[in-house]
């Protein structure tokens, strides 16, 4: 028959049951979609739960993305190579795939308020990206590079609910001001906050068993990465009693990383 102007045919949408899914590269390399709303049009009974991997990848003209809170899963590289994207929207508890934005330098906001899961290099280097609309408090994996080279992104993030904490993470992400570590976070990963020359204070709940290379690496004015003098503030609630003397351990080697000479590390210990 004929379609109404202003919909949009979006090919092997799969079901099962009433759960509906994009398959994966079901739309990859169409450079006619402009915008994809899917609050509305889908048949009453029916749902989306999920748009698979590299299922929107390299379609050229899309603008925008607009994903139902019943959207739990977006899959890798879903939407990659997008050069047009400026915004996307899953208000679900969602889990974001490996690679699904990884490079996007026109996407400017991503409204996801209840993440699940942001997984390998999903926004690594979107460096347009300035909200994620979360403060991270419900996401319970980030995984390698998540954030990284996200250079206007900026925030303050909770990671109350994170168990699964990348390296690599914020590396680069300069417009970051602070960040609560929750107590599922038990290692300050290799270069998790490298060159974030606007981070102040991280608060550590957890009882932290290292902090690996560099983790604070580049923080202070006088390098390639940082512009801003500041202090970082560390704030350790649960430092394991059987470090003794934590500033003479191996615990804090990499905190040669940092510019000391215009940075203060101020750490607080429980005894």
């Amino acid at each position: 028959g004929t379609l109404e102007k202003g919909w949009i045919v979006v090919s092997n949408v799969t079901a099962n049951g009433t759960s509906l899914s994009v398959a994966a590269n079901s739309n990859k390399g169409d450079t006619e979609i402009p915008a994809l709303d899917f609050t509305g049009g889908i048949r009453d009974g029916y749902e989306l739960v999920a748009v698979g991997d590299s299922a929107f990848a390299s379609c050229t003209a899309l603008t925008n993305v607009v994903l139902p809170a019943t959207v739990t899963t977006v899959g890798g590289e879903a939407f990659r190579y997008d050069p047009a994207l400026l915004s996307f929207t899953a208000p679900g508890p969602v889990t974001i795939g490996n690679y699904c934005f990884y490079e996007n330098t026109t996407i400017t906001n991503a409204f996801i308020p209840n993440p699940v899961a942001l997984n390998f290099r999903c926004f690594q280097s979107c460096r347009n990206l300035k909200s994620l609309g979360t403060d991270l408090s419900t996401v319970r994996t980030l995984g390698q590079e998540a954030l990284s080279n996200c250079t206007v992104l900026e925030g303050d993030f909770v990671l109350t609910n994170c168990t699964s904490f990348g390296t690599w993470l914020f590396n680069g992400s300069a417009g970051i001001s602070s960040v609560i570590l929750g107590e599922g976070v038990t290692k300050i990963t290799t270069v998790a906050f490298s060159s974030c020359s606007s981070l102040t204070n991280v608060v550590v709940q957890g009882e932290i068993s290292a902090i690996d290379g560099s983790a604070f690496g580049g923080h202070g004015p006088y390098n390639a990465h940082c512009h801003t003098p500041g202090h970082l503030n560390i704030y350790l609630t649960n430092v394991p009693a059987t470090l003794g003397n934590p500033f003479g351990s191996q615990y804090w080697a990499t905190m040669s990383t940092i510019d000391a000479a215009d940075s203060t590390i101020v750490v607080h210990l429980p005894y």
